[in-house]
Parts: structure tokens; C-alpha cells; sequence
């Protein structure tokens, strides 16, 4: 019976360090500048926040070039998009920052249409930001599993 108790308590110590370091291990690392951007074809942008009437579409406000001060556009994503594997909390706040790399759908639209970028991949560029409310771990540089849309029932 002993044995048995104690086979016991090393599986749940084991359970729970799993658990523990899962809450820090990285899933994906930001990019710290513009220089690590290898690809031609990409775009910084970040998601228009909620308050707003654009609320949902993203403002593209940079390239391969750098971040521009003037001359930012709103764009609709398509393809593998953040949205899809990220909890909102992540990048629904306006303020997380990431390269899509992909094209341009068609560069030729009037004003009053929103230009559509088709998302092959995409990363972090600069800090992470969180929704305040958020009960995640407020990693700057990396998320964790815990920042994935899977956990959004469970931490939100």
C-alpha cells in the first residue's frame, strides 16, 4: 500500500510541474527589430481596437521598410490569420504589433474600399500586450499555450 501511495504522489508532483512549466514555456517568440524581417513581401499591422466603429479590421502601418508615421491604411486579413489560432485577448487590444507576410489583394481600391492582404504566415514584431481584464501570464516577449484561442473559455 505504501508503494502504491507513493507512486501515487509522484504522479500528481509530476502532473503538476507539467502544468507549471507549461504556463511559461514559449510557443512563439516576438521579433526584436525590422532587421529580422527576411521576407520581401510583408506588412506590420495590428488590429483597429473594439471601441472602434473599424473595430475587427486591422491598420497597416508599415513594410519591409519600417513603420511609417503617415500613410497608414485599414485592411481586412485573409488566409492564416492571428484571429484564428490567438486568443483575443492577445490581439484585439490594438496595440500588439505583427508582420503578415503575404500579398496585397489588390492595391488598385478606392478610398472607400478596404484593402484585403491574403496571409501566408504571420509573427510578433515588438512587446506583447494583453487585455487588462486578461487572467493570462503577461509575457512580453513570447506567448504560451495559455495565450492560444483553445484556452479562451477557461481564462477568460
Amino acid at each position: 500500500m505504501s508503494k502504491l501511495n507513493t507512486m501515487i504522489k509522484k504522479t500528481i508532483l509530476f502532473i503538476f510541474t507539467l502544468i507549471f512549466f507549461s504556463f511559461i514555456i514559449p510557443v512563439k517568440i516576438t521579433l526584436n527589430s525590422m532587421d529580422s524581417i527576411a521576407e520581401e513581401s510583408c506588412f506590420i499591422v495590428h488590429q483597429i481596437s473594439s471601441g472602434s466603429t473599424e473595430a475587427g479590421l486591422w491598420l497597416c502601418n508599415g513594410d519591409v521598410n519600417g513603420i511609417w508615421t503617415d500613410d497608414a491604411y485599414i485592411v481586412a486579413l485573409h488566409g492564416n490569420i492571428p484571429q484564428d489560432v490567438l486568443s483575443s485577448d492577445v490581439y484585439s487590444n490594438g496595440e500588439t504589433m505583427f508582420v503578415i507576410y503575404g500579398t496585397l489583394a489588390d492595391p488598385g481600391m478606392t478610398a472607400d474600399e478596404v484593402n484585403v492582404i491574403n496571409c501566408d504566415k504571420w509573427e510578433f514584431i515588438g512587446d506583447i500586450s494583453r487585455d487588462s481584464a486578461s487572467l493570462r501570464l503577461r509575457f512580453k516577449k513570447y506567448i504560451t499555450i495559455y495565450d492560444l484561442k483553445l484556452f479562451d473559455g477557461i481564462l477568460s
